[in-house]
């Protein structure tokens, strides 16, 4: 609780390996008594009030500090990495953890152990941001939505019934009405709604849609632009719902093509190449009209004339995967073979030429 952390980090996990060698199951097996003795020591330590305050620091203290108020002027690629890490719990236990994967990891600790505690916590945090938002830092509140975020998979985890799950309803609406003026509540609404998506009922689905829908219509944030894809993806996922998505896919893709041209860090990039495709895919065998459409608002003339070579492949295999499914499509093949032009104009390479070969064989339209 003092100093800076990045000071301290050597001799804090020294510390973790000397409490883990301590208490690992495999030196206590044939030790039942010190077992039972770290058991209780770990009753009388973990009281509700101690659990309270600690996820209280946690939240309040620790997490926002790992926070930038003003996100404006980031690197997409770096501020989609910050909301990634809010879903990865497991943390390798090294010099280079950082401390909002420490905080993370603990707090999802705490909520997975000590559930009922933490829930009344959380429920007067939830009930500390709606009173006190004026006042409260921005960070402090992205904090404790982010842990609303967390209360899905630990519900799906659990299967813990509706009737002891937290209310988060009146939250959400205080979110979005909180992003309607601020950057970092708008991506942190976008994230929530993602991880709420997977339990969500019919009824919060709906709303969920519309919501992404205005996002994916209105904001120029790349980072934005890049999560509320990956939660249409999760909604395309639910099977066990009945969900009209035509409209959706036919903001999302060109919303995801564009983005190719945004963040040109591999591990995104494919992730974008994913969400095109398999969205690409379902609307050609449910409306073909919808993936033209996407293509021709899409702004692809940027991006047909790209000389990075990673590009280059991807679109090669996004228009593979388009001539097979829609075959007979003459605005397909004409956008397919404006990228070919172009780029054999530049070079004739092994890659162009094979796309070209394939177009003709797999291609029936009338002009080619």
């Amino acid at each position: 609780q003092s100093g800076n952390f990045e000071d301290h980090k050597k001799d804090f996990f020294s510390s973790l390996g000397r409490v883990g060698s301590k208490i690992s199951p495999s030196k206590l097996a044939n030790s039942e008594r010190e077992a039972s003795m770290c058991y209780q020591d770990y009753i009388k330590y973990f009281t509700p009030e101690r659990i309270d305050s600690m996820v209280r620091f946690l939240v309040t203290d620790l997490l926002p500090a790992s926070r930038r108020e003003n996100q404006e002027n980031n690197d997409p690629a770096e501020i989609i990495a910050e909301y990634e890490q809010s879903n990865t719990i497991e943390v390798d236990l090294n010099l280079d953890t950082g401390l909002p994967q420490l905080v993370q990891a603990l707090l999802d600790s705490f909520l997975n152990n000590q559930y009922e505690t933490c829930s009344m916590t959380l429920t007067q945090l939830l009930k500390e941001v709606q009173e006190s938002s004026d006042t409260l830092p921005l960070t402090t509140q992205d904090a404790i939505f982010n842990l609303v975020g967390f209360l899905p998979g630990v519900y799906k985890t659990f299967n813990i019934p509706p009737e002891l799950q937290t209310d988060v309803s009146a939250v959400m609406n205080h979110l979005m009405v909180s992003a309607n003026t601020n950057l970092l509540m708008q991506r942190r609404l976008v994230w929530v709604v993602s991880q709420w998506i997977p339990i969500a009922s019919q009824e919060a689905l709906t709303s969920f849609m519309q919501i992404l829908a205005q996002i994916l219509s209105s904001t120029q944030d790349a980072p934005m632009q890049f999560e509320a894809s990956l939660a249409v993806r999760k909604l395309e996922a639910r099977a066990d719902v009945k969900l009209e998505l035509k409209e959706l896919f036919d903001l999302t893709i060109p919303v995801c093509i564009k983005l190719l041209s945004v963040i040109d860090t591999p591990h995104y990039t494919w992730k974008i190449v994913n969400l095109i495709q398999v969205m690409l895919n379902k609307c050609a065998k449910i409306d073909q009209s919808v993936v033209i459409h996407s293509l021709e608002n899409s702004g692809l003339d940027e991006i047909l004339q790209t000389e990075d070579a990673l590009l280059q492949d991807i679109l090669i295999d996004m228009f593979k995967s388009l001539f097979t499914a829609i075959p007979t499509s003459q605005a397909i093949y004409n956008i397919g073979s404006t990228f070919l032009t172009i780029q054999l104009r530049r070079s004739i390479s092994h890659s162009f030429l094979k796309m070209w070969l394939f177009m003709l064989r797999v291609c029936r339209v009338e002009s080619t």
